[in-house]
């Protein structure tokens, strides 16, 4: 009888570890609500309910009146998707800023949903928190607004307007840096393109699995165009670059926005080639735009690109990441079509 209390008590008090120690077992409440006096904002709160501390990374949640990339699944009617027209943004995979949820409590703020998404004007529409970006569980009901004919921009919100200059804000050693890192970024891109058009259909190349996952044929040829477009725009050189950024990460661009690119200060830092470069960074950048490839970031840095591809391939084609490290290829990785390597030597001599 004492043994079998001992062993209850011991099967409670592990049990008791394991969901204080693995956040999964944690349980998060997101609440929206419509904004009393603002037009097309919504309230977002997120509440903390189990009896732990949560760290939430800042990129992942509305913080401040801002959300850093697409967190919402925003619907009309008639379940048409609303897109997404707000920053996208290449992080510095090594540098995460989060905020400390406790126990117990909420976390609020305002969102102008016009600034990031392109909103009709008198129409109901539905919004959803995409649950999957955060590693907990959550709790949510579907909302419901109808949306208002205002197109009220909040100063501190309001999108750059186009660059005017091809290099805005810059000063010459910038200039000189952005010149060598669109070089490389326009050889390594044209290296990748033809390592692509000259390999076999459903290619077994390690360097293709690594970033775009298993042998498909439709996928390989959606890689190929996306890169053909992107080494299309670095040859035609019509890119315009603004260096006023000093936010942490790379570099951002708006996606109905082409071609141009925000560097801030990450990409600075970064060497010009290798893993997060700033020759990778262009090419990051440039596939997110709807007339190139209209990525996405499904995932944030090497690691997570990796499993991308390992787990959920079909979301390699769209993910920005996984065309910046194919394309980098650091560490080296093969591509063994003897073609993919001689004709772009050929074309340059």
């Amino acid at each position: 009888m004492k043994i079998n209390i001992f062993l209850n008590l011991t099967y409670i008090f592990t049990i008791s570890m394991i969901l204080s120690i693995f956040p999964s077992a944690s349980m998060l409440t997101i609440n929206l609500d419509e904004h009393s006096s603002v037009d097309n904002t919504i309230v977002f709160t997120i509440t903390n309910t189990s009896n732990i501390d949560i760290n939430l990374s800042k990129k992942n949640i509305p913080y401040q009146n801002i959300i850093s990339h697409n967190i919402f699944n925003i619907m009309t009617y008639n379940n048409t998707p609303i897109p997404y027209i707000g920053k996208l943004i290449k992080y510095n995979p090594n540098h995460t800023e989060y905020m400390i949820l406790e126990a117990n409590e909420s976390y609020s703020t305002d969102i102008h949903l016009s600034n990031y998404y392109d909103i009709p004007s008198n129409e109901r529409v539905t919004i959803l928190y995409k649950k999957d970006i955060l590693e907990y569980e959550i709790k949510q009901s579907v909302f419901s607004m109808f949306t208002s004919s205002k197109q009220r921009f909040f100063k501190a919100l309001k999108k750059v307007g186009k660059v005017e200059l091809k290099y805005n804000q810059c000063i010459q050693t910038q200039i000189n840096i952005i010149n060598d890192a669109k070089s490389l970024a326009y050889h390594i891109s044209q290296n990748a393109y033809h390592a692509l058009m000259y390999a076999k259909d459903n290619t077994q190349a390690e360097r293709y699995i690594t970033w775009f996952g298993s042998a498909n044929v439709s996928r390989q040829n959606h890689v190929k165009s996306s890169l053909k477009h992107i080494y299309d725009v670095l040859k035609e050189e019509n890119i315009k670059f603004d260096c006023s950024c000093s936010e942490p990460y790379y570099a951002y661009v708006y996606p109905t926005d082409p071609y141009n690119i925000y560097l801030c200060s990450g990409f600075w830092n970064a060497e010009l080639s290798g893993t997060d470069s700033q020759s990778g960074t262009i090419i990051h950048q440039l596939s997110y735009f709807n007339k190139i490839a209209a990525t996405k970031s499904y995932s944030f840095g090497e690691y997570e690109a990796k499993n991308l591809a390992i787990e959920f391939p079909n979301y390699t084609i769209i993910n920005a990441d996984s065309y910046e490290y194919f394309t980098q290829n650091t560490p080296f990785l093969p591509m063994p079509d003897i073609l993919a390597w001689l004709v772009p030597l050929l074309l340059n001599n």
